[in-house]
This record gives structure tokens, C-alpha cells and sequence, in this order.
């Protein structure tokens, strides 16, 4: 299973999603948190992002989500960064012509825009390094009447919890202390008892625009979350939006498992009086269509065990990529193999076929004593003008049904004249 297969890094190129609303360009983050190994969706999520970045001759960031100081897996950020790097996702291709992807792969200036380790105009881009800006950020929505502080404790909290699972409730915070007095707070914090900064949550309908699944419409009922945790390391929820906006970022590209959590971020851009970002969540990889690709499953080992099967970046400019802009133009390639009669027939069965699976072209190739090999040539030669290329099954989906539908009439009708089936393409 490829990361990104070539039709899809070829509809990438081509897609174009609106421009930045900001004066700032197009900005997208690629934001991992190392709390182990890279698997297949945040590479995926990097690429989409850098892809979008690049089509639109704006800038890549990394930026280093760690605020989840009990999960950090020493090493894991420089890997994050490894990986990265080997699949050339820090390149900035500048401007040339031509092509899908012609603005940003076909030059080959080596530079990451802004990151950990190439550093930039709004680092540092570690999140342990900005904690500063996060408290800062807590005190502005305090002193708005936006946030509070909580001095519940641990075993508050669990009890909170036992209740409500008992009741077959989903658990939630039940808001005691948001109606603590200034004075009352200033009191609890003078006598050193620990607190936690909570957004006061509006409880509402949210809705926002998102740019693959439309506008989304969510009831919040969930009680006042944490921003701010007892030792001044910020929740994700605070972190990854006062990051967002001091880092300028356009377009916020992730997971759609984010999408429950968007409402909390649209509350917050709104209690901070920011622009927020066009929102763009994108579906789950799954492993057979329906079933959500899990982390322990093995096809997520491959950056360890099969890198080589991958394309990487600088690739979607060589040769081996340019079958998706070529058509055959005459049948010589053809007919170098295969006698015009033989190869009309063969065409015009594949091309009337309900079912092109990959059994139903052997069993053909058995029927009419040609070899499985050549007749996949012949599909490749017809459809991409190449003896050779990605698999079969890959051209047909890329392609789509009407498409392939037209090549192999367009073969047909240039083979009917040297083969006496001409009628047959009228």
C-alpha cells in the first residue's frame, strides 16, 4: 500500500483549492508530536501539506508539537525531521513552467522554509520553547472574562468522573470553578494551591466551513476545557491555535479526527478576535475501504522496511511519471508487437468488459494464447503510449472508466485501418 500513489500525487498537482485570505500568503504546518515513530498518516498529512505549499508558491513549516512532556520518546523529533528530509519534503522548487507540478519540482534549491532546524521568521518552532507565549496568552483571555483558573483537584475530578460513568453519562467537567470571584482566585493562588487554566465554553452549535466536507454544524455540550495545565505547559487545543496564528498560517490541512475538535478552535479564534484559517480536513486512510488503518498494523512499518518502494518529490518531474501526460498518437509502438488483427480483438474485448480485474485480463490472455506480460504492454502501449509503468489496476482507477473507454477507441480506430475492422468503429 504506497503512501500516496502516482494518481493521486498527479490529481494533488492539478487540484486548486481557494487561495490564502490572509496578506500573508499561503502558509501551511506540518505540527507531529514525538511521541514515537512517523507512520503513514503523518507522512501523508506532511505531503498534502507541502504539495498545497508548493502549488500555491507559499511556505512549508514544521513545527514540533511536545507539550506532552510524559509521552516524548527521546530521539523521536530528530526522525520526524530524518524522514522528512529523505522523502525531500523540504525542498522549495521555485518557480518554472509547465506541467501540473511544473511550479515546484523542477527546480532543485535545497532549503526548508521555516522549522527546528532551519529556523524562521515566528520560531522558535518547538512548542517547549514558546511557553511564554502561551501564558501570556492565558492571562489575555483571563483578563477578557474568556478563561479562568481551576483549582480542582485530581480527586475531584476522578470523582466527577466515576459519577457520571455510572450514570451512563459521557464525562465532563461540571464548571464549579468558573464562578470564582477575582478576589476569591487571587486568595487560592497566594496560598500556593495548584491551578489550571479552563476556556469558558460557550455551550452551542458551532459551525464552520470546511473545505472537503462543506460546512459542518456540531451541538458543544462538553464542559470548560483545560488550556492552560498546572505546570504552565499548554494543552493542544491552546497551543496549536495562538501557534497558528502567530505563525501566520493560512490554510490548517490535518486529519479529519480533528474535525470534533474544530469547535473548540473556532471558540477560541473568536474569543481572541483572530481571523481564523480555512479548515481542511482530510479522510482516514483505511486498509480495505472501510476499515481505519491502524498504527499497529504492518503496512505502517514501511519507512523502516520498504523506503525504497516510495516516490520521492524530485521523481514527479523524471520520465517515469510522464505517461500521465502522454497519448499515443499513431499504433507503431503497437504494432512492434502485435499483429493489427490480434491486437483490435484484444482491445475491443477488454474494452467491453464489465469486469477488468486483473484474473479476468489473465484468463483473456490465456483465451487467445498471448502472454499475460504482452497483454498488459499492449493496455500500457494503448493507454499511456509507454511499454511500461504503474500497475494496470493504478491506470484504470486513475483513469476512470470513460477515459479508458476513449484511449481504447482511439487505439481501435487507428488499428481498424490496417486490420480491415473498420466498419466495426464507425
Amino acid at each position: 500500500m504506497p503512501i500516496c500513489s502516482s494518481s493521486t500525487l498527479y490529481r494533488l498537482g492539478c487540484s486548486r483549492l481557494k487561495s490564502t485570505h490572509t496578506a500573508s500568503g499561503v502558509r501551511v504546518r506540518f505540527a507531529p508530536s514525538p511521541t514515537g515513530k512517523m507512520h503513514l498518516g503523518g507522512l501523508r498529512i506532511a505531503l498534502y501539506n507541502f504539495l498545497f505549499s508548493r502549488s500555491h508558491n507559499g511556505s512549508f513549516i514544521v513545527r514540533i508539537e511536545d507539550t506532552d512532556q510524559q509521552r516524548i520518546v527521546p530521539g523521536a523529533a530528530r526522525q520526524i525531521e530524518g524522514i522528512l528530509d529523505h522523502f525531500e519534503l523540504y525542498r522549495d522548487e521555485g518557480p518554472s513552467k509547465g506541467g501540473p507540478f511544473g511550479p515546484y519540482v523542477q527546480s532543485h534549491e535545497l532549503y526548508r522554509d521555516e522549522g527546528p532546524s532551519k529556523g524562521g521568521p515566528f520560531g522558535p518552532y518547538v512548542q517547549s520553547h514558546r511557553l511564554n507565549t502561551y501564558v501570556e496568552a492565558a492571562e489575555r483571555l483571563i483578563d477578557a472574562g474568556h478563561a479562568y483558573r481551576c483549582f480542582c483537584s485530581q480527586e475531584r475530578l476522578k470523582m466527577l468522573r466515576r459519577e457520571a460513568l455510572r450514570r451512563r453519562e459521557t464525562p465532563r467537567y461540571d464548571n464549579l470553578c468558573r464562578g470564582l470571584s477575582r478576589e476569591e482566585t487571587a486568595a487560592r493562588m497566594r496560598d500556593g494551591i495548584p491551578s489550571v487554566v479552563r476556556f469558558k465554553m460557550e455551550q452551542t452549535d458551532i459551525t464552520f466551513q470546511d473545505e472537503v466536507f462543506g460546512i459542518i454544524s456540531q451541538i458543544f455540550d462538553e464542559g470548560d476545557f483545560v488550556l492552560l495545565k498546572s505546570d504552565s505547559y499548554p494543552t493542544y487545543h491552546m497551543a496549536n491555535v495562538v501557534d497558528d496564528h502567530a505563525m501566520r498560517i493560512s490554510h490548517v490541512i490535518r486529519g479529519m479526527e480533528w474535525i470534533s475538535s474544530t469547535p473548540k478552535h473556532v471558540q477560541l479564534y473568536r474569543a481572541f478576535d483572530w481571523e481564523q484559517p480555512l479548515w481542511i480536513h482530510l479522510p482516514l486512510i483505511t486498509r480495505d475501504g472501510s476499515r481505519k488503518l491502524s498504527k499497529r498494523d504492518e503496512v505502517v512499518d514501511f519507512l523502516w522496511n520498504n523506503e525504497e518502494g516510495f516516490a520521492h518529490i524530485s521523481q514527479l518531474s523524471s520520465g517515469q511519471f510522464k505517461f500521465f501526460f502522454s497519448l499515443a498518437s499513431d499504433t507503431s509502438k503497437v504494432l512492434d508487437v502485435f499483429d493489427a488483427d490480434l491486437a483490435f480483438r484484444l482491445l475491443s474485448e477488454i474494452r467491453n468488459h464489465e469486469n477488468r480485474s486483473l484474473e479476468s485480463l489473465r484468463r483473456l490472455a490465456s483465451e487467445r494464447n498471448v502472454s499475460y506480460p504482452q497483454l498488459l504492454r499492449l493496455i500500457r502501449l494503448t493507454l499511456i503510449d509507454a511499454p511500461s509503468g504503474p500497475p494496470i489496476m493504478e491506470l484504470f482507477e486513475f483513469f476512470g472508466s470513460d477515459e479508458c473507454n476513449k484511449r481504447f477507441d482511439g487505439m481501435m480506430k487507428m488499428l481498424a485501418k490496417s486490420s480491415g475492422h473498420a466498419s466495426e468503429c464507425e
